[in-house]
């Protein structure tokens, strides 16, 4: 973890960590394709590879990670579509960073509350704690 740490904080080499952004933003699917579809890529791998027969030993050490690497490649399809919409397939929808105003009334509202904490309307009395809005 620290090694993680330094590497991509410290150093900088966010690249390295590419792979698992990928599969953390697609985590609940590669959870279930584990459970669903990882027998069917294996057998399928075996059928393509031969079974890694002409490694020997390390045979289901290269099946495991052929089926990682498929299940990878299939979150890495999934991250690069994750933002299009259904309608219009041609580019990716862009979502608004905030919503226009938003944020500049939100910082006066803070600016307001810190300075009067319990301004109200005028002739409002101070809200009690099962006060209704």
């Amino acid at each position: 973890m620290v090694g993680f740490v330094v590497l991509i904080d410290v150093l900088g080499w966010r690249k390295l960590a590419f792979p698992l952004v990928v599969v953390g933003m697609n985590s609940i699917f590669i959870y279930s394709a584990g459970f669903l579809i990882k027998g069917s890529i294996d057998n399928w791998i075996i059928a393509f590879s031969g079974g890694f027969k002409f490694i020997g030993t390390l045979a289901p050490v290269a099946e495991a990670c052929s089926v990682m690497v498929v299940l990878w490649y299939l979150c890495f399809w999934l991250y690069q579509r994750r933002g299009e919409s259904e309608e219009d397939d041609s580019e990716p929808t862009k979502l608004p960073r905030a919503l226009p105003g938003r944020c500049e009334n939100h910082r006066r509202f803070a600016y307001q509350s810190r300075k009067f904490p319990y301004r109200a309307r005028p002739g409002a009395e101070k809200p009690g704690p099962f006060a209704s809005p």
